[in-house]
């Protein structure tokens, strides 16, 4: 599958012939053999970074550029309907700017992972950027490898967060059996083991056995873990 390109991106493109030779037969892959990459749209207005990128996507082997676009207005009419898995956004652009087109392309698409392009690199940029959504960010001139590096971390980090909050889900919704959330409202309550005991009315050792079951259940090692996961879920 070729890359998608704008109207603009196709228009420049007109007079680089080569440029576009060396794009259209970078991939090495048949477009089954690369059914199992990650799909990357880029927008950027400069067209040189635009070229760069999808190049050293499609020689990599991991990625697939599948849409370039030349302005966030575009991008944020057509990236729905594409459904890449990852968006490269240059934060500054005529008209709407990238941050902009990320903040409503992360609520149109909340599994989106976006790495922001900059050419600057201050403090306010960065928090805007990261509040709107931000998963990385990549600092013009880019460099190739520096490049695919940063993709396979957000894209690795995106699968940590994602199996963590699913794990955390699972804990919040494991019953507990009458007398485990009795034991166990009383460890969140700060009781030791021998006054839970007392409390409940039942030996040291069914309080430890009774709180390793807990444990088990809820997924953690400690009192401190098995509190916190406590009041998560109430």
């Amino acid at each position: 599958m070729k890359p998608h390109r704008s109207p603009a991106f196709r228009e420049k493109a007109a007079n680089s012939p080569a440029k576009i030779s060396a794009v259209d037969t970078a991939a090495p892959h048949s477009a089954e053999q690369s059914g199992h990459l990650h799909t990357i749209a880029f927008v950027d207005d400069e067209e040189c970074d635009r070229l760069m990128v999808s190049q050293t996507l499609a020689k990599s082997g991991k990625f697939r550029p599948v849409s370039l676009y030349a302005s966030a207005e575009e991008a944020l009419l057509e990236i729905p309907c594409m459904r890449p898995q990852i968006v490269l956004m240059d934060i500054r652009m005529p008209g709407m700017s990238g941050i902009e087109c990320a903040r409503r392309l992360k609520d149109a698409l909340p599994g989106l992972v976006v790495i922001f392009v900059t050419g600057l690199s201050d403090a306010a940029t960065m928090i805007e950027a990261s509040q709107a959504g931000g998963d990385d960010f990549l600092v013009k001139p880019l460099d190739a490898a520096r490049c695919l590096v940063t993709i396979r971390f957000a894209i690795a980090r995106k699968r940590s967060q994602d199996i963590k909050a699913c794990k955390a889900g699972l804990r919040q919704i494991v019953p507990l059996k009458h007398r485990e959330s009795q034991v166990m409202a009383c460890i969140a309550g700060g009781l030791r083991n021998k006054e839970i005991a007392w409390e409940l009315g039942i030996s040291v050792f069914a309080v430890e056995k009774i709180s390793r079951r807990i444990y088990a259940k809820a997924g953690v090692t400690n009192r401190v873990e098995a509190t916190g996961w406590f009041h998560a879920r109430v």
